[in-house]
């Protein structure tokens, strides 16, 4: 796992929001679990931000918007007493929002 101390985990980190705290929280010291289903971005992501802050990044391919991929997930960050923050950002297709 990324730090032994304080460890972040961002949800759709590939983009908007979730990149910017991962890169806000990364500054701050956290180390990082990066989930997104870009995994190559991610990867892109992760290179940047251990070069300029030096901080440990995990890279989790996984969709949070999908029920399926989440036991998985779960008990991959179960485990892991160091995550201290959690920023669950998700993205609703379009004809879910319609409904509402």
């Amino acid at each position: 796992m990324p730090s032994p101390f304080r460890t972040a985990v961002i949800t759709s980190a590939a983009s908007g929001l979730g990149m910017a705290c991962a890169e806000h929280l990364a500054r701050e010291g956290y180390g990082l679990i990066l989930v997104d289903t870009e995994r190559n971005v991610l990867n892109t992501l992760a290179e940047a931000l251990t070069t300029r802050t030096r901080c440990a990044v995990e890279v989790v391919a996984a969709d949070v918007g999908c029920p399926w991929s989440l036991p998985a997930l779960a008990e991959h960050l179960r485990l892991d007493a160091s995550i201290a923050v959690v920023v669950c950002i998700t993205h609703f297709p379009e004809r879910v929002l319609d409904d509402y």
